[in-house]
């Protein structure tokens, strides 16, 4: 008498090569870790991605500043600088100076448009490093394996006091009938 119970899913013999069961825990545990962890992990990653575009977007905003700061610092060190935004661009100069200020002028302004292109660019390939760094910080937290939890699920088999089976269709044999075949 052979006491390992058949395949649970196709009643073949318990032979360690029947895959039923061991497929159908494997789509369990996926759907279970779909119901448990999705929503969750959802959560956790907008929260990350919102802090990550935060940091990026703040660091950014900081280099662009500094660079901004350079070049007006560097527009209103040019000769005829001022002279130049007083008259709104019109200035009471020889034409060979406006020419080379308006030259000194877009040579700044491509430099800081370059300049602000490459912090973006800096700032951008960040991102695995900020993301990595802000998940580092969420936590998943697994209970202690003498919680009473783990202990006592409300679902426990094999002598726990079970509230997840039915039982009252399972008849039982008191020990003093085994062999008799008397069943209650």
């Amino acid at each position: 008498f052979d006491e390992a119970p058949n395949c649970a899913i196709c009643n073949a013999p318990a032979y360690p090569e029947c895959p039923c069961e061991s497929e159908r825990l494997e789509i369990a545990v996926k759907q279970a870790s779909k119901r448990a962890l999705e929503e969750r992990l959802t959560e956790v990653r907008a929260w990350v991605i919102n802090h990550s575009r935060h940091h990026i977007l703040e660091a950014f905003e900081i280099l662009t500043s500094i660079r901004k700061q350079a070049h007006s610092a560097y527009l209103a060190s040019l000769p005829n600088y001022d002279i130049y935004t007083r008259y709104s661009g019109r200035p009471p100069l020889p034409p060979a100076y406006v020419t080379t200020l308006l030259a000194q002028i877009a040579e700044a302004d491509g430099e800081l448009k370059r300049g602000i292109d490459a912090d973006w660019r800096a700032s951008v390939l960040r991102y695995p490093v900020v993301l990595d760094y802000f998940y580092s910080l969420t936590e998943l937290r697994l209970p202690s394996d003498r919680d009473a939890a783990v202990i006592n699920p409300p679902f426990a088999a094999a002598g726990y006091a079970d509230r997840g089976y039915d039982t009252t269709h399972i008849a039982t044999v008191e020990p003093s009938e085994l062999g008799r075949g008397k069943r209650k």
